[in-house]
């Protein structure tokens, strides 16, 4: 789903609200408010006000009307802003090297904490509306005191600039990334570090919590968002297809919807339980290089430094696809790896087995049957099914068990129907899967699977084998790769950046010592 913005430039009347031909689906005509140039943007929790970190300084915007309710000077360029849970301050970070503090209702300066080296990139407020945390180009963190202006911890151990901060919603761990692309973890309490996450491609520019402590979710200049298991510090979904570097990212308060801002005119919004795309926000030519969303989620704001403040109506939004609970590996698709999974379980008793499907505590053919009754569904509609190199010869064996279940009253047709083609199926299978595109737009997902972790490049040529495009993935996980948030993205772009045309064309899929080639048609 696509919607755009209305098509005024950021010198336009102070408010754009009426109902226009180009509304976004459902009657809501987006908002734009000429605030200026927008470094980052803050919600007050009462959802009434949104805070500005611009050049000019800190400004507080009335969120309906669009009315500047008071302007302060920050001294010098003001780069972040964060509001307090309690609604009562804001803090800000500048190029002046110095953490500000301000009251919320009358712009009044409560406090200027100095201490950084450089200028400060990133604030945060920890729950407790007390203590603030700053990154900065002096490769530090520090924590604060906002109350009674006092510093509190220097955290060491970045070495270069620091973009993001975020506290966890309980306010025991502080997140921090920056330009040397590292995510580290510090528990607020004793100032340790507890914790490090592999490293994006590039620059980690922003960073949020989940509703849990163990989730984070993390976007970068090498124009992935990531979601983290912090429990195993391992990476549990991908979000690719961002054009430019993800410069900003922020999770909608029920957490099924994550919003990335990439500088580009896009704003890309995922569904956090299978990295589907949910929808596109469609903005300015000049894009946003920040976003956040209200607290009760029905609006969207994003602001850039070429185009002021956008607000985004999020209620005629679908709803993210709901997770399947035949899907038992979570990846989106109900597939062979689904039906292994369940077998790798056979006996299991217990509350809340992966494979225990129709919930009677015990993982058994039953539940394997159920799941292959729905072999192939997905979340997004579009992921293929896929066998593997020994698919037929386990089928084989479930199918014999399935057979000697009693009674066989209990085993949808459906599902023994799968297991018998699979048992019919060659023992052989290719990296690459059928390729789906994109219905509305010049650009196709190619999907892929890989037995080992292994480096992914993709590469499209036309038909007289001349090179259009190459896709450097860098490494993958061993897994299936199917949904629109998983799978190799092409934009229909060649290397130059121009439009492909039309027609018929070969891909590449190239994994560790491993390819296959399948053909796509783009669509005009």
């Amino acid at each position: 789903m696509r919607l755009r913005a209305t098509g005024l430039s950021a010198v336009c009347l102070l408010l754009v609200a009426a109902p226009a031909a180009n509304a976004a689906p459902g009657g809501e005509a987006d908002r734009m408010f000429d605030s200026g140039p927008v470094n980052k943007l803050a919600w007050a929790p009462d959802g009434g006000s949104l805070a500005l970190a611009a050049s000019y300084g800190v400004e507080m915007v009335d969120a309906v009307s669009g009315d500047t309710r008071w302007t302060s000077d920050a001294g010098m360029w003001c780069t972040s802003v964060a509001f307090a849970s309690d609604g009562q301050t804001v803090a800000t970070g500048s190029a002046a090297r110095e953490v500000s503090i301000w009251d919320a209702a009358t712009g009044d300066r409560r406090a200027a904490l100095g201490g950084h080296d450089g200028w400060v990139r990133a604030v945060a407020f920890a729950p407790d509306s007390r203590t603030v945390a700053s990154g900065s180009d002096d490769n530090t963190v520090r924590l604060w005191d906002a109350v009674d202006a006092l510093p509190l911890a220097e955290l060491r151990g970045h070495t270069d600039w620091v973009e993001s901060v975020a506290f966890s919603a309980d306010g025991a761990v502080l997140a921090s990334g920056g330009v040397d692309r590292v995510v580290r973890l510090w528990d607020v309490e004793t100032g340790a570090l507890i914790g490090v996450l592999p490293p994006h491609d590039h620059t980690v520019m922003s960073l949020t919590f989940g509703l849990q402590a163990s989730q984070l979710f993390t976007g970068g200049l090498d124009g992935a968002a990531l979601l983290w298991d912090l429990d195993t510090l391992e990476l549990d979904l991908r979000m690719d297809g961002h054009k430019f570097g993800v410069a900003c990212v922020s999770l909608s308060p029920d957490a099924s919807v994550l919003a990335c801002a990439s500088g580009g005119p896009d704003i890309c919004l995922w569904s956090t339980a299978d990295g589907s795309e949910v929808a596109t926000l469609t903005g300015p030519a000049m894009g946003a290089t920040t976003v956040a969303y209200s607290p009760d989620g029905a609006m969207l704001a994003a602001g850039g430094m070429q185009i002021g403040l956008f607000l985004w109506d999020m209620r005629d939004l679908p709803d993210p696809p709901v997770a399947l609970a035949w899907d038992v590996t979570g990846d989106g698709v109900v597939d062979i790896l689904d039906l292994v999974t369940v077998a790798q379980s056979f006996g299991a008793v217990g509350d809340g087995l992966p494979g225990d499907v129709n919930d009677d505590l015990t993982v058994n053919i039953v539940d394997l049957v159920g799941v292959a009754a729905h072999f192939g569904e997905s979340v997004t509609g579009a992921a293929p099914s896929f066998g593997s190199p020994h698919s037929a010869h386990l089928a084989r064996d479930w199918l014999y068990a399935a057979r000697e279940h009693e009674p066989r009253s209990d085993l949808p047709s459906a599902g023994m129907r799968v297991l018998e083609a699979l048992a019919r199926a060659p023992s052989s299978a290719s990296t690459s899967l059928a390729v789906y595109p994109n219905p509305a737009n010049p650009d196709a997902w190619i999907p892929f699977r890989i037995d080992a972790p292994a480096d992914v490049t993709v590469r499209v040529y036309a038909t007289d084998g001349s090179l259009v495009r190459e896709l450097q993935l860098g490494t993958r996980h061993t897994g299936v790769y199917t949904t629109r948030g998983r799978a190799a993205h092409w934009d229909g772009r060649n290397e130059r950046g121009e439009r492909a045309a039309a027609g018929r064309y070969v891909c590449e899929v190239i994994t560790g010592g491993s390819r296959a080639v399948r053909s796509l048609t783009l669509a005009k």
